[in-house]
């Protein structure tokens, strides 16, 4: 027989903690999960040192206790132990899961929270204007694009009023480089394509002056 070991029966706060799982959080009920399955391992442990499972006979077949097991009332303590303690590692996992549901939803909404707050603020930039088409030359890129004198700019591809601004411009700006351009014409937001050339008959890439707001 292997060696024997003294039973373990009674962590004798997890009864009483495993009464009042619906008030512990989560950090509480995962520690109380680790001392259940402690105390399955240790009452496990003292069966096997006793040659014994949760499904051997403890009399013989003529009806007498088992002479092989040294204490059979311990032996059973043990064996009501497992099957209270699997029951209550039951509970306390079925519970955990609903908490980790409920703070999982708390922080997808938070996210949700968080996205929905970003877009309004992009909304929000993305209707402020930062600069004024001014000197605008018809035959010019800005001008041919259908940008007119007095047009107030929104975006520039990806300038805005809190990315770069005016002297972000400088880096969109580029030779050939098809642009998305944001304007606000008589409090309405427009948007048109502007590609920069140097072969419209003008100075710049542009052909027009932009001045801050």
């Amino acid at each position: 027989m292997n060696e024997i070991l003294t039973p373990t029966i009674g962590d004798e706060e997890i009864p009483k903690l495993v009464e009042k799982i619906s008030l512990l959080p989560l950090v509480d009920l995962l520690s109380l999960k680790k001392r259940i399955e402690l105390q399955l391992t240790k009452d496990i442990s003292y069966l096997e040192s006793q040659g014994i499972d949760m499904n051997s006979k403890l009399v013989t077949e003529d009806g007498f206790p088992r002479q092989d097991v040294d204490d059979l009332v311990k032996v059973t303590l043990t064996r009501t132990d497992i099957i209270q303690r699997r029951n209550d590692l039951t509970a306390v996992i079925n519970r955990s899961h609903v908490l980790l549901e409920k703070q999982l939803s708390k922080e997808n909404n938070a996210q949700q929270e968080k996205n929905n707050a970003n877009n309004r603020s992009t909304q929000f930039i993305n209707h402020i204007p930062f600069a004024i088409f001014e000197e605008v030359n018809n035959n010019g890129p800005i001008g041919q694009s259908g940008i007119q004198n007095g047009d107030t700019l929104i975006s520039f591809g990806s300038v805005n009023v809190i990315n770069g601004g005016l002297q972000g411009l400088s880096k969109e700006v580029c030779l050939g480089k098809t642009i998305p351009i944001n304007v606000k014409r008589d409090g309405i937001s427009l948007t048109f394509s502007v590609t920069p050339n140097n072969q419209w008959g003008g100075r710049g890439l542009l052909g027009c002056k932009l001045t801050k707001l």
